[in-house]
This record gives C-alpha cells, structure tokens and sequence, in this order.
C-alpha cells in the first residue's frame, strides 16, 4: 500500500471525506469536510515520487491548500507583510502568494514508505488550526 492509500485511509478513519483526483500527473487527495463540516477550505495532498516502482526509501508528501484575498483593502496592502504575519503564527509549514492567491503548504517525509498516524494527525490538526484561525481574509 502506497502512502497515499495509508493517508486516505487513515483520514476516512477518523471521518474525513476524501477525493481522489487524478487529473495531474500526480495522484492527488483532497479532503475537506468531517461529519461536523470543519473545514472550510480543500486540503491536497500529493506524493513525490508518484510511484511504488522507485527503488527510493524516502518520499515526500505534500499537503497544500489555497485561497483568494477578496478584501480589496487587503489587496492593497503590502500583501508580503501579511504573509511573514501569518507565518510566525504556524509550527510549521508556511504561506506564500502566485497569481493573487494565498497559499499554505507543508512537506512531510516519510521513510520506508511508512506514514506515521501521530505525524499524520498533528499535520491534519495545524492545517484545521490554520484554515480556522490564519484564512480571516478569505
């Protein structure tokens, strides 16, 4: 089982529902919503390498989600300042900005090819706490 098979099941397990698109050359996972309707924003989640073929003992594990700024006021702001604001309040991972949108990522490695469930569920917590507490301007 690959680690995106370990990751969907293990969110499923916990009650988050969970898409898988296929659309880029990287299989991709989305999942948004427990049965409490938490999230707000979609979660994606990739796997480099794509594939169980590499002999590599170490894949990396993308979790990424973003949203548009829509308050014009924010728009005009040194949206930069914004940013390093927001990112000294996460653990980990960070925000950036492409094309007039924020966006929030994290790279998770796993060895042996082998998610660990409490990595696991510590990344799913700060991206709720983020999604929750940093997307304000949204």
């Amino acid at each position: 089982m690959n680690e995106i098979e370990q990751i969907r099941n293990i969110l499923k397990e916990v009650g988050f529902k969970v898409i898988s698109d296929n659309t880029s050359i990287y299989e991709n996972l989305i999942f948004s919503e427990d049965d409490s309707g938490k999230l707000k924003i979609p979660i994606s989640i990739m796997l480099f390498p794509k594939d169980d073929t590499n002999d590599m003992t170490t894949s990396y594990i993308q979790f990424y989600f973003e949203y548009s700024v829509l308050d014009d006021n924010l728009k005009h702001k040194n949206i930069s300042n914004l940013i390093h604001e927001k990112n000294t309040k996460v653990p980990y991972g960070c925000f950036n900005i492409l094309n007039d949108k924020i966006y929030f990522k994290y790279i998770m490695i796993c060895n042996n090819k082998i998610v660990d469930k409490a990595i696991l569920y510590d990344i799913i917590n700060t991206f709720i706490y983020v999604i929750e507490n940093l997307t304000n301007d949204a």
